[in-house]
């Protein structure tokens, strides 16, 4: 799952969501939406920046 993903590399880099989301230009509150699967299909623009912040795939990222 896609928040399950984002969620297990944030804390791997020891960031707050807040954090996160001042690095890819979102809230808080939306990386925690994505998190908790209130987001379940965000849109292609957010994916790409965590996927480049992460430097991972767009691929691995939804799986």
């Amino acid at each position: 799952m896609l928040g399950e993903t984002i969620k297990k590399l944030r804390q791997e880099k020891n960031l707050s969501r807040a954090s996160l989301g001042n690095i890819v230009k979102l809230t808080g509150r939306c990386i925690e939406n994505i998190e908790s699967g209130k987001i379940t299909n965000p849109n292609l623009d957010t994916v790409k920046k965590l996927s480049e912040f992460f430097g991972i795939s767009i691929d691995e990222l939804i799986k």
